[in-house]
């Protein structure tokens, strides 16, 4: 009847709409899981992300760690840095003093040079004391105690300035016998053992210089110069190294 058939079309309506409604589901359900699976990745990508943020953030902690240590290490070094400069400008300083030094060394040892006697062939000097003449002459001074028999001397001359005193060797030993002053000879005073070093030797040459004699006898007239003695000092000791035997003790200058 009719009425049957509308119900019958009423019922296959209903069940296309069902049918068509199931498929949205699924759809939807299909749709549902890739979003799932997509959120899923998401959240991996971001736990991922996350660590290894963590992963930076303490790589930047040892970093900012690693940057303070080198910055005291910075201003240790320029601490030091500045240390050292200050040491620098006082080296330099001192250079320049002892430049100052070594200046007024130059002019006072010119000045000394000035005042040495010239030698001549003739074994004699030539100078002249503060006040025209030598201020003192002793001849063939008494000594108390020397150790060669072939070394005396001849005369000592004492003047404002300097102090020169005039040697006779007599080689009566070897011809082929050789004779030299050490460099660094010098007297002393017997009272109080003030030492006055050799400033100049004339007529023999210094060690490590040789000078060859020629026969046995041959004499040899020399002279060396040493600063001015005070005027208070009545003897001396000669000495031209430990042991030598040149070595004279107790050289009378005055009563």
């Amino acid at each position: 009847t009719l009425r049957q058939k509308k119900q019958y079309q009423r019922v296959a309506l209903l069940f296309v709409c069902l049918l068509f409604a199931g498929l949205i589901i699924l759809s939807l359900n299909s749709e549902l899981a890739v979003t799932n699976e997509n959120l899923n990745q998401t959240t991996e990508v971001l736990k991922d992300t996350q660590l290894r943020l963590t992963d930076s953030e303490r790589m930047n902690s040892q970093q900012k760690e690693i940057i303070k240590e080198n910055n005291k290490n910075i201003a240790v070094l320029k601490k030091q840095k500045q240390d050292l400069e200050s040491q620098l400008d006082n080296a330099e300083d001192k250079i320049v003093q002892l430049n100052e030094t070594i200046t007024a060394l130059d002019r006072t040892i010119s000045s000394l040079k000035k005042q040495i006697p010239e030698y001549s062939n003739s074994n004699t000097f030539s100078y002249t004391s503060s006040n025209g003449n030598s201020d003192k002459i002793i001849k063939n001074p008494e000594i108390a105690s020397k150790n060669s028999k072939s070394l005396t001397i001849k005369k000592i001359e004492r003047t404002q300035n300097l102090t020169v005193i005039d040697f006779e060797y007599n080689n009566i030993y070897d011809a082929s016998d050789w004779i030299n002053i050490a460099s660094d000879a010098y007297v002393v005073d017997s009272d109080t053992g003030k030492r006055y070093q050799m400033l100049e030797a004339y007529g023999i040459p210094k060690s490590p210089q040789k000078y060859t004699l020629k026969s046995v006898h041959e004499t040899v007239n020399f002279s060396l110069v040493f600063p001015a003695l005070p005027e208070k000092t009545r003897r001396i000791n000669f000495i031209e190294y430990y042991n030598s035997s040149w070595n004279m003790y107790r050289i009378k200058l005055k009563d």
